[in-house]
C-alpha cells in the first residue's frame, strides 16, 4: 500500500512550476546584482517549497534544479571554483538534501498516520461481528490474510511513537514496532511468532483469552488500562487500544494493539486516627514494591508518614492518600477535611514536634499545599526511577 500526500493535480502542477521557476529567478538575481551568499541561499526556497505539499521525487528534482542554477550563476558572473563560490555552492547543496529528508519525513509520518486511521476506521464500520459467543478458530488462510494486512502497514507503523502490536486470532505475534521493543525490552525475532501471554503477569493471563475472544467477535476495545511485563519480569501499567484485522470478506482474521504507557494510581481512606500513619505507610510500600521501585521505598514511607501525621493530628478525618507513579516520578498527596493549610516553620532545639515538613522540604523533589473540595491537600514529589 503506497499512501502519498493528498494534494489535487491541478494544485500540485502549479506548485511544482513555482518552484522549478523560483530557481531561474533568484540565479539572475544573482548574476545581475552580484556573487552575494544571502541571494544564492535563497535558492534552498525553491526546494522548501516543493517539500510542503509535494511528495519526494518532485522535490528532489527541484533540488538537483537549484543546485545547477547555482553553479551556472558562478559560472557566468565568473566566481566559478573560487573558495567563496565553492563555500556558497557546498552550503546550497546541504542545504538542497535537508530539505529533500524533510520532505521524506514528512511523507512518511502522513502515510503512516493515514494508514493506522483506515485500519481503525474499517474496523469500526466492518460488517456485523459473528452470533456465535466464541469465535471460530484461525485457519491457515486466516493466518495467511492477517499477515498481508500486516506487512501492508509494518513499515508505516515504524513512524508511530507508541508501541504497535499485530497477531493473531490465536494470539501468536506477528509484527512488533520499534516502540513495542523500547516498551517490553523484547528483540523482534524474539518476540514475533511468540505467544502474546508472555506481555502479561500471572495474574493477568486469564483477561488474554478474553481479549481474543472479544477480538474474534469482531469488538473493538478502546482504553483498557491493565499491566504487563517487560523482558526483565518488570511489571509496567499500560492502556491497550484493540481493533480487529479483517478479510476481505469482512470476518475477522487478525488483531492490532496499540499500547501507551499510563501512571500508575490509587488510593485509601484513612480514619484520623494515629494508626492510620502506620497503615498508610505500609500501603505506600505495598505500592512500590509490586512495581519494583523498591529504591524509594524507604524515603517514601517516612515523608508520607510524616504528612499522615499532620493530618491526622490537625486536621479532620477521614483522611485520603492519593498516589501516582510515572515512569520516573512518584507522586504522594494527602487531603484531609482541617481548615487550616500547613506551614512550614523552624523548630526549636527543645521541641519535640514542628519537624515534619522541614523533613519534606529537605527531602523531596518537590512539595506544596491546595485547596481541596472538602478541605486540603499536601503533596510531595520524589525520583523513583525502575
Amino acid at each position: 500500500m503506497t499512501v502519498c500526500a493528498t494534494v489535487r493535480p491541478t494544485v500540485s502542477s502549479r506548485l511544482l512550476s513555482a518552484s522549478l521557476g523560483v530557481c531561474p529567478l533568484v540565479a539572475a538575481l544573482d548574476v545581475l546584482l552580484g556573487a552575494r551568499p544571502q541571494i544564492i541561499a535563497l535558492l534552498v526556497i525553491a526546494p522548501l517549497l516543493a517539500c510542503t505539499r509535494l511528495g519526494v521525487r518532485p522535490t528532489v528534482l527541484v533540488a538537483c534544479c537549484a543546485v545547477a542554477f547555482g553553479c551556472a550563476a558562478g559560472l557566468l558572473d565568473g566566481t566559478a571554483l573560487t573558495s567563496a563560490f565553492l563555500v556558497r555552492w557546498s552550503g546550497l547543496l546541504l542545504g538542497c538534501a535537508l530539505t529533500v529528508r524533510v520532505a521524506a519525513r514528512r511523507v512518511a509520518l502522513e502515510a503512516a498516520l493515514s494508514s493506522l486511521a483506515r485500519c481503525e476506521e474499517a474496523a469500526r464500520h466492518a460488517g456485523r461481528p459473528p452470533a456465535d459467543d466464541l469465535a471460530p478458530a484461525p485457519t491457515a488462510a486466516d493466518r495467511e490474510a492477517a499477515e498481508a494486512q500486516v506487512k501492508d502497514v509494518a513499515a508505516l507503523a515504524e513512524q508511530c511513537p507508541q508501541a504497535v502490536i499485530a497477531k493473531t486470532l490465536d494470539g501468536r505475534i506477528t509484527y512488533w514496532n520499534a516502540a513495542a521493543q523500547s516498551l517490553y525490552g523484547y528483540l523482534p525475532k524474539e518476540a514475533i511468532g511468540a505467544h502474546v501471554s508472555m506481555l502479561a503477569p500471572p495474574e493477568r493471563r486469564g483477561e488474554i483469552d478474553d481479549l481474543l475472544t472479544r477480538l474474534g467477535r469482531g469488538e473493538r476495545i478502546d482504553h483498557f488500562a491493565t499491566r504487563r511485563s517487560t523482558s526483565t519480569g518488570r511489571a509496567i501499567d499500560v492502556d491497550l487500544t484493540l481493533w480487529p484485522l479483517r478479510a476481505g470478506d469482512g470476518h475477522p482474521v487478525g488483531a492490532c494493539v496499540m499500547v501507551r504507557r499510563s501512571p500508575a494510581v490509587t488510593e485509601r481512606d484513612l480514619a484520623a486516627v494515629p494508626a492510620s500513619v502506620a497503615e498508610g505507610r505500609a500501603f505506600v510500600g505495598e505500592f512500590l514494591a509490586e512495581r519494583d521501585r523498591t529504591a524509594v521505598v524507604d524515603g517514601a514511607r517516612l515523608l508520607a508518614s510524616e504528612v499522615l501525621t499532620n493530618a491526622v493530628q490537625h486536621g479532620e478525618g477521614p483522611v485520603r492518600l492519593r498516589l501516582s507513579l510515572t515512569e520516573d516520578e512518584l507522586t504522594v498527596e494527602v487531603t484531609d477535611r482541617g481548615p487550616g493549610m500547613p506551614r512550614r516553620r523552624h523548630a526549636g532545639k527543645a521541641d519535640e514536634s514542628g519537624r515534619g515538613l522541614e523533613l519534606v522540604d529537605s527531602l523531596a523533589t518537590a512539595w506544596g499545599t491546595r485547596p481541596a473540595a472538602d478541605g486540603k491537600t499536601v503533596w510531595f514529589t520524589l525520583p523513583a526511577p525502575p
